[in-house]
């Protein structure tokens, strides 16, 4: 005997069943829960908006963009991976931070203004749900194909071997087993790899997976291949330029200010705060990126402006390198800094106006340039000619000068042959040189002895002369 197995009768359902398309679908769908509108354009500000609305806009569509999302070949990247369920949490169900995690149409940024979202990060992401929050708002959608891939990922940056959750892998391995996976920059960057290196032992500070953690950095290592040095440099310059009284002081310390401003974003993690306000930094770069880093130096600078005025050079370069200058940021609210709202679309409109400006003049420089050189070939050309002429003459001198040469040796020896028979002859014919003094001695002695005869006789005419004069005289007187 045979009866029939029947299933149970279904519960009445709350909602009339519609066919999708049917005329009477608009007028009798009725939800307990309206679904909200999907956004019909992307996220969009204006130069009005406050720099805290720009750089959280910026940083949505920067995550989500190619340069963002590269492919690797141990890894996946699938849309669909970032839809996750949502973690068990003793956190509220209507928690801020549980409705950030599961907005994935950004509805809490279009509909929300950002001082919200920032007076929730200054009060603090939930520890359990920090990991979930970056991977959210990094639109993280990596996974290894396998868990060897991971093992053999971290591997690769050294000798570690890879860790447990209660095991930490030396931050330098994790830096260049992520640095090996993007083969078109393998230059030695040592501010990025003692950045990421901090931004790793933060990490390990929020209980996630390795995998999980791994990805993040991985997205922060793309966000700063990012960065245009040369423009926030300019930025930063702007900035204190409009808003410091002792900038003119300042800037003519003989600063190298572009390297100064290159290492604040790797040296600001690095043990200058306690761990609690590193991840809260930390938390302001995820969401609004470089232009924080802009207004907390902004800060910094406006709120040591008396010191940086009484300073120069060595001086005033360690105390903007010291924790001192940074301490505004430990002891402040942290608030103010996010009120400071520089207006960065009009400096880089200056940056790039300038850099059009450049390019336009390297064109006519370039122009310039080729006349020059058409110029400069020809004279190379005429020098050529005048190098070949010089070279026979050079040689004909050099033939002369070594014929001169080979004349003087000669002369030389025979100036010195003559030297000999000279003191040969004058030592042969000494005893001739002494009869020729003799002799003009004798016929010096002859003159002498006639010049004495003469005298002589002049001597007895004057004699005789005197005696007739005397005789004369006695006659007369007689």
């Amino acid at each position: 005997m045979t009866t029939d197995i029947t299933s149970p009768p279904l519960p009445p359902r709350k909602e009339e069943r519609v066919v999708v398309g049917s005329p009477d679908f608009s007028a009798t769908i009725d939800l307990k829960k309206a679904l909200p509108e999907l956004p019909n354009e992307g996220l969009k500000f204006t130069p009005d908006d406050s720099l805290s609305h720009i750089s959280l806009i910026r940083q949505m569509k920067l995550y989500s963009s190619p340069a963002m999302n590269n492919s690797y070949s141990v890894i996946s990247n699938d849309a669909s991976l970032s839809v996750k369920p949502l973690p068990e949490t003793e956190a509220n169900e209507d928690s801020f931070w549980l409705r950030v995690i599961s907005d994935y149409s950004n509805q809490i940024v279009r509909n929300e203004n950002a001082e919200v979202l920032e007076t929730n990060i200054i009060n603090g992401i939930p520890l359990e749900l920090r990991g979930r929050v970056y991977s959210k708002t990094l639109e993280i959608k990596y996974k290894f194909n396998s868990k060897r891939e991971l093992e053999a990922c971290l591997k690769r940056g050294g000798d570690s071997k890879p860790s447990s959750e209660d095991v930490l892998i030396p931050s330098e391995d994790v830096v260049k087993s992520i640095r090996s996976l993007d083969a078109s920059n393998q230059e030695v960057n040592k501010a990025l790899e003692v950045f990421l290196s901090s931004v790793y032992e933060l990490l390990y500070e929020i209980p996630m997976s390795d995998e999980e953690r791994f990805f993040i950095l991985l997205k922060i290592y793309q966000w700063y291949m990012t960065i245009k040095e040369d423009e926030f440099m300019y930025k930063v310059s702007r900035a204190l330029e409009d808003s410091l009284g002792c900038f003119s002081h300042i800037s003519s310390q003989g600063i190298n200010w572009s390297i100064y401003y290159r290492s604040i974003l790797p040296n600001l993690l690095c043990g200058m705060f306690s761990k609690e306000l590193n991840l809260l930094l930390f938390d302001l770069i995820v969401f609004e990126g470089i232009d924080f880093i802009l207004r907390l130096l902004l800060w910094c600078f406006m709120e040591n402006q008396e010191n940086l005025a009484s300073l120069e050079g060595d001086d005033l370069f360690s105390f903007i390198n010291s924790p001192e200058f940074f301490s505004p940021v430990k002891n402040g609210d942290i608030s103010q800094i996010l009120k400071l709202s520089p207006p960065v679309i009009l400096y880089e409109n200056e940056f790039y106006l300038m850099k059009a400006n450049s390019l336009s003049n390297n064109r006519n420089e370039l122009s310039n340039l080729k006349e020059v050189h058409e110029d400069l070939v020809v004279k190379i050309n005429n020098t050529k000619h005048n190098i070949e002429d010089l070279q026979l003459t050079h040689t004909e001198i050099s033939e002369q000068s070594n014929q001169y040469t080979s004349d003087l040796e000669t002369a030389l020896q025979e100036k010195e042959q003559l030297n000999k028979e000279r003191a040969e002859l004058q030592s042969k014919y000494e005893h001739l040189t002494m009869k020729e003094n003799l002799a003009n001695t004798i016929q010096a002695n002859k003159e002498f002895s006639q010049r004495n005869e003469d005298l002589k006789s002049q001597v007895d005419n004057l004699k005789k002369i005197v005696e007739q004069k005397k005789i004369k005289l006695a006659k007369v007187s007689v």
